[in-house]
């Protein structure tokens, strides 16, 4: 599923992937909206469909706006991600998020 939906009061484009492993954003968004990196200890690999992404780079309890509730969200920052955002299997589970048959959140 994907939709737009607002981050730190930005409205971005959203996917919940349920074949993710992990929530990122993308790295021009953060740079873009000025929020606050830090660097992880360790290097995070992420493999995506045709390539892989290393990165170091986080950005914590950043707000997600989502159906009237604000869920404080740590992303992983991904330089050339395509998609603003990729809610994947932590975020979903964290949270208790279904997506349903009928392709909506819940």
């Amino acid at each position: 599923m994907m939709g737009l939906f607002s981050v730190a009061k930005q409205p971005i484009v959203i996917l919940f992937d349920s074949g993710a492993s992990h929530t990122s954003i993308s790295r021009s968004f953060v740079v873009e909206h000025h929020l606050p990196i830090e660097t992880m200890e360790d290097s995070l690999c992420v493999q995506s469909p045709g390539r892989r992404l290393v990165t170091k780079e986080v950005v914590y309890q950043i707000p997600l706006e989502l159906v009237g509730h604000t869920f404080p969200t740590n992303l992983i920052v991904l330089k050339g991600q395509d998609i603003d955002v990729i809610l994947g299997m932590n975020w979903l589970y964290q949270w208790g998020a279904i997506i349903d048959s009928l392709h909506r959140a819940i």
